[in-house]
């Protein structure tokens, strides 16, 4: 069993909890790594097991997530985005804003911005976060 726990946002760390089998004095060993290693190894592990449902399109395996999140990596990269760079999401609440924000989580610092906010609540997040980029829908303003 996979144990996550976000231990800082900015980052994407998470606690990849190994199992029990190793285990000294009643302690499971924790381990850190990306939020992208981890999903690395379940993509490793099962494949075909899906990583992301919807009513909107067929489920997304982690084989297939994990091909989704190189390809966003590699875009990002080109872009000139490194591992430091704040990148908002600002995209409809559903599955394919999950997958955006766990893509941007896994390669660079994502800050995801409520789309229900007024556009003066919108202009005052975005000189409050200081963003290096903004992630929207394709044909979005």
């Amino acid at each position: 069993m996979t144990n996550l726990l976000l231990e800082n946002a900015n980052s994407a760390r998470a606690i990849w909890s190994e199992g029990a089998s190793s285990v000294r004095d009643g302690a499971e060993p924790e381990v850190q790594c990306t939020l992208g290693q981890v999903i690395g190894r379940t993509a490793s592990r099962f494949p075909d097991q899906p990583a992301i449902v919807s009513t909107k399109f067929a489920p997304l395996t982690y084989c297939d997530l994990q091909g989704q999140l190189d390809g966003i990596r590699r875009q990002l990269r080109l872009a000139g985005f490194d591992c430091k760079a704040r990148i908002g999401v600002l995209m409809p609440n559903g599955a394919e804003a999950v997958l955006a924000i766990v893509a941007v989580a896994c390669c660079s610092i994502a800050v995801p911005l409520d789309p229900r906010l007024s556009e003066a609540e919108f202009d005052q997040r975005l000189d409050m976060l200081r963003l290096d980029a903004l992630l929207v829908p394709q044909g979005r303003a």
